[in-house]
């Protein structure tokens, strides 16, 4: 079977006029999507600097944070010697007092009086017990309620 020829005013085809008024708006569309590609591209470029500039921001401040770390640290060192330092001290200066401290409860069978004589028997073996002189002796609370 033979098909008819259609014509050029046929609908739905269009004339050479209205063709290049498409093609017209088709490279101004185009321009557009040009001109927006390039804003974006110096969107995203602006965006990595400054990203670059955060990630540098942020390097700085890790260093230094780790720097009063470590300064923190050292501190906390001289501080626990000075307290033990000034603890010596204290043992040695109110009327030849000594502070045992964290003695544990289960430690003295006996008296508290005992127990510190057989730790300077320990401790100084060349010390006599007769030369060990005790005013007085007493417990400051279980080993959670003294402070170390």
């Amino acid at each position: 079977m033979v098909q008819p020829r259609r014509s050029p005013r046929e609908p739905g085809l269009m004339s050479v006029g209205e063709n290049k008024l498409t093609t017209d708006e088709l490279g101004e569309a185009w321009g557009e999507i040009a001109t927006e590609i390039k804003e974006l591209k110096s969107d995203v470029a602006e965006m990595g600097q400054r990203v670059d500039r955060m990630q540098n921001t942020h390097d700085a401040q890790e260093e230094e944070l780790d720097h009063y770390m470590q300064e923190i640290l050292t501190l906390q060192e001289s501080n626990h010697e000075l307290q033990y330092r000034l603890e010596g001290l204290e043992n040695r200066s109110w009327r030849s007092t000594i502070r045992i401290r964290r003695v544990p409860t289960g430690a003295m069978p006996g008296s508290l009086e005992d127990f510190v004589i057989r730790l300077f028997r320990h401790v100084a073996p060349a010390l006599k017990a007769q030369e060990v002189i005790l005013a007085c002796t007493h417990r400051t609370g279980h080993l959670s309620q003294t402070r170390g």
